[in-house]
């Protein structure tokens, strides 16, 4: 074979290398990415445990709460009602996230992850997503419809829908997305809320724990900050938890002085501008 005929290999290899290493699938012991189709579901795969986690939504499922401030509607209608701001996708996927109070990586429109439909994965992390579903064995993928977990619902216009008492959703989802490594490394986590959404620090805490970081406290400042600002103990500095943290909430991340919390996390506008 010619030089010139391995061009195209080379170039092909060297393509492939580049999306590896651009790659964010086992960056954490987690990869949760929703898939935007009928139903929605999160799958969430354990890179580590190399298990699989699916939660299927009903599609009358009634979220209190859009994303975006879009206000309440079921979820089978939240990709339209954000496609009025050409965020479909993103929309679903950070309700999800704040419904479940669980980081989400990506999302997929539809239920094909190689497919050239829209989504904020790169190619290389749709493939190994897909491979995955594909390759873990059946005993290892477990299934949450909630649909087991609702109850009928009337809305304000007569219409029918369902919906999830939030105490019997985090039981029966209590401990299934915990990280490994986040829970070994067991770091103590102070959450504050520089903006003026209510409750947001209470809704980061919940997300936190759920993937088992130890929140010591939530709390509240007068001093409002654009970005999320991560203080850490330099010794804690390259730790699982605190670059899991700063992926979730695009933290800018400083050093701290002795305190009772390993790590402080301050939340932004950037973070409130999702609800």
């Amino acid at each position: 074979m010619s030089l010139l005929a391995l061009i195209p290999i080379f170039l092909a290899a060297a393509g492939l290398l580049v999306l590896y290493q651009g790659s964010r699938f086992d960056r954490f012991d987690r990869f949760n990415v929703v898939f935007v189709g009928s139903p929605v579901k999160l799958v969430s795969v354990n890179v580590a445990a190399k298990n699989i986690d699916i939660i299927s939504f009903p599609n009358d499922l009634y979220i209190p709460q859009l994303a975006h401030g879009y206000g309440p509607f079921e979820v089978g209608k939240i990709y339209a009602v954000g496609q009025l701001d050409r965020r479909g996708g993103e929309t679903v996927a950070a309700t999800v996230s704040d419904y479940l109070g669980v980081p989400v990586d990506g999302y997929v429109l539809g239920n094909d992850a190689l497919r050239a439909s829209p989504s904020d994965l790169n190619l290389m992390d749709r493939a190994r997503v897909l491979l995955a579903m594909f390759t873990t064995r059946a005993d290892k993928v477990n299934v949450v419809n909630l649909a087991s977990l609702a109850s009928p619902l009337v809305l304000v216009d007569g219409s029918q829908a369902t919906s999830i008492d939030q105490d019997a959703l985090d039981n029966a989802l209590s401990g299934l997305f915990v990280e490994d490594r986040i829970r070994t490394e067991n770091l103590r986590v102070a959450v504050i809320n520089s903006t003026n959404v209510t409750g947001l620090g209470n809704r980061a805490a919940r997300l936190l724990s759920n993937i088992g970081v130890s929140v010591v406290s939530v709390d509240n400042s007068d001093i409002a900050l654009p970005g999320c600002q991560l203080l850490v103990d330099p010794k804690q500095k390259n730790t699982v938890t605190v670059n899991r943290i700063a992926a979730i909430f695009h933290c800018q991340i400083m050093s701290k002085g002795a305190g009772r919390a390993d790590v402080v996390l301050t939340l932004g506008e950037d973070y409130a501008s999702n609800f």
